[in-house]
């Protein structure tokens, strides 16, 4: 596999089979790239923080999150600005946390799509070279000197790369130990920055002949569908007509004989209205007069007839001719039309028969 490695300053390498074949200081000469060929951008030393942090028991999101607050307290910039990428966990728990301010990766890739190279990754520099079991180790890549020790990576400075030091060795490596960890970081990237809003985006080479497979696939479901909703409105319409016929039947059946059918649910509501009586029917006269007859005390309710011209009479008992009248009275009240006949004494009680009707 080839793979092709470009520095921000324009310089570039091309490894095939583990090895460097080509190499040079303008990214023009390297183009055009063979199809296929992955890239790789190196991100300079001077953008990036890099540290070991400890994040046992955290998911790749909850990590990311807790970096960037991390990276936040040892840079100027504030969390949201900061894009990080974090590595794989350790087996302490610990993972490698890199932090470059996203502008400065947003002018990284504006660049190189001004030459029409997308990378496959995003390097930061110091990671180009091993971490080392102990102290630290140095390399020089042309366009900056970097630096790395077990819990941080960094641009090499006079001033601050002894203090970081301290008493531990630093180690300068030679260009064969350089290139041969410049390869194997190309390779495997601990904490690969070309992610989230970074993220390469993907173009899918369109196949014709699937996209036609798709097209009669759609075209078969629409017609199972549509297939489907006719033979349910097939059975519906069966359904009604049967529905309807059924209707007919049962009107037929309470119209007078002879009757021509031709609404039944309008024919046969008129038909029970008429058969009910004016009114309103037996059904609320009824319920009134009982309601009125449990109210008053010592009343009893004999016999209710409902005559079918809205009227309707029940015959009232009671141990005095004045709770009948209070019957009366009160039917009066809740808005009947009442007509009492005389009062009747009969096994020892009075009785009489009263008539009401709806106002």
């Amino acid at each position: 596999m080839s793979t092709l490695v470009v520095f921000a300053d324009g310089r570039w390498l091309r490894i095939v089979a583990s090895d460097i074949l080509a190499r040079g200081d303008l990214w023009a000469d390297a183009l055009p790239q063979a199809v296929g060929e992955r890239t790789v951008a190196v991100v300079p030393a001077a953008d990036v923080i890099i540290r070991m942090i400890d994040l046992p028991d955290l998911g790749d999101l909850q990590a990311q999150g807790a970096a960037r607050l991390a990276l936040a307290d040892v840079s100027v910039l504030s969390p949201e600005l900061l894009h990080v990428a974090v590595g794989a966990a350790d087996e302490d728990g610990r993972r490698l946390a890199v932090g470059v301010p996203a502008v400065s990766l947003t002018a990284l890739l504006a660049t190189l799509a001004e030459l029409d190279v997308d990378p496959d990754h995003l390097v930061a520099a110091p990671l180009l070279l091993t971490r080392p079991e102990t102290g630290l180790v140095r390399g020089d890549l042309g366009s900056e000197i970097v630096v790395r020790g077990q819990d941080t990576a960094f641009a090499d400075d006079a001033v601050l790369t002894p203090l970081i030091a301290g008493s531990a060795p630093l180690v300068t490596l030679d260009r064969l130990a350089l290139e041969a960890s410049l390869i194997a970081a190309i390779e495997f990237p601990e904490a690969d920055l070309r992610q989230g809003l970074f993220a390469k985006r993907r173009s899918w080479p369109v196949d014709e002949a699937r996209l036609r497979r798709y097209a009669i696939m759609a075209l078969i479901a629409g017609v199972m569908i549509l297939t489907a909703q006719l033979v349910t409105i097939v059975r519906l319409n069966a359904r009604a007509s049967a529905i309807e016929a059924d209707t007919v039947v049962q009107a037929t059946a309470l119209l007078p004989p002879g009757t021509t059918v031709t609404d039944a649910v309008l024919q046969s509501e008129a038909r029970l209205a008429a058969m009910q009586g004016p009114g309103g029917g037996f059904e609320p006269l009824a319920a009134a007069f009982a309601s009125v007859v449990n109210a008053t005390p010592g009343v009893e309710l004999g016999s209710m007839v409902f005559d079918g011209e809205g009227a309707l009479r029940g015959t009232v008992r009671a141990a005095s001719t004045a709770d009948l009248d209070a019957v009366v009275a009160k039917l009066g009240a809740v808005g009947l039309q009442v007509v009492p006949a005389p009062v009747v004494a009969g096994q020892g009680r009075p009785y009489r028969d009263v008539t009401v009707r709806a106002q």
